[in-house]
């Protein structure tokens, strides 16, 4: 699994200078292994050397938000846009960032310019979608997920969010069908079981609900940081759901 979608991005600006290009490698080989703080310092120092390079700053934008540091990241992120190729990746990381920060209409802009420059960004629509739930759009979010699983038909989290949405909207059918192709693509997904089994109870199956998985403590949900990272939903709108994984590499 990779670590961070962009990092096997080459940097061709930091590759006119050979010290630069040491710094931009030794920051992404640093930030693979987690160490995003040593990252953050080789990819500023590749920066003084080669200050215009949108790809280190970018970079450093993703470090920075691994850190913990949303609004660092945004300022990095808007930077490489302003001096780089329009990159889709540095809309969508731009749009998670926001959306981290509670501002649910940047990040609804991020993702359709990164949509706009790469129509297949099924990430992207994935987490359009969570922002319009966010946003109290339903409709809207369960036309995303419907777009998102068709591009990648094995995004079960998308399936189990567009299950909710429609559960919001009253579709109980269509909600339960959702849950279910949730679970057939990852039976791990404790979040869909648990779920699926409150809707066959609230539909007065309760001997199907008890089967389908009543509450249970569970110890930390999959994330799209990997197996085990726990990564919940946040205040300001951080729905990554169940079992999403981070972004493939070389996406």
């Amino acid at each position: 699994m990779a670590v961070l979608a962009s990092l096997a991005i080459a940097s061709t600006a930091v590759a006119l200078d050979p010290e630069a290009l040491d710094l931009f490698d030794r920051g992404t080989r640093k930030a693979k292994s987690g160490d995003h703080k040593g990252a953050i310092e080789d990819f500023t120092k590749a920066l003084k050397i080669s200050p215009n390079d949108s790809e280190a700053v970018y970079n450093r934008g993703l470090s920075r938000d691994k850190s913990g540091d949303p609004k660092g990241a945004i300022e990095d992120f808007t930077r490489a846009l302003e001096i780089g190729p329009k990159l889709p990746e540095a809309y969508y990381h731009r749009g998670l960032a926001r959306r981290k920060l509670g501002n649910l209409f940047g990040a609804l802009e991020d993702f359709n310019q990164a949509l706009a420059a790469n129509p297949k960004h099924a990430d992207a629509v994935y987490d359009r979608g969570l922002t319009k739930t966010v946003s109290g759009d339903s409709k809207g979010a369960v036309e995303d997920f419907t777009r998102a699983v068709a591009l990648n038909p094995k995004l079960a989290e998308a399936y189990y969010h567009r299950g909710l949405a429609k559960k919001k909207l009253g579709d109980a059918k269509g909600a339960q069908e959702d849950f279910a192709q949730a679970l057939a693509i990852n039976p791990s997904l404790a979040d869909a079981v648990y779920t699926r089994g409150l809707q066959k109870r609230s539909a007065g199956d309760l001997y199907g609900a008890i089967g389908q998985g009543e509450p249970r403590r569970r110890q930390g949900r999959p994330g799209r940081f990997g197996a085990g990272a726990g990564h919940q939903p946040e205040t300001g709108g951080e729905l990554r759901g169940a079992g999403h994984q981070e972004a493939k590499e070389g996406r």
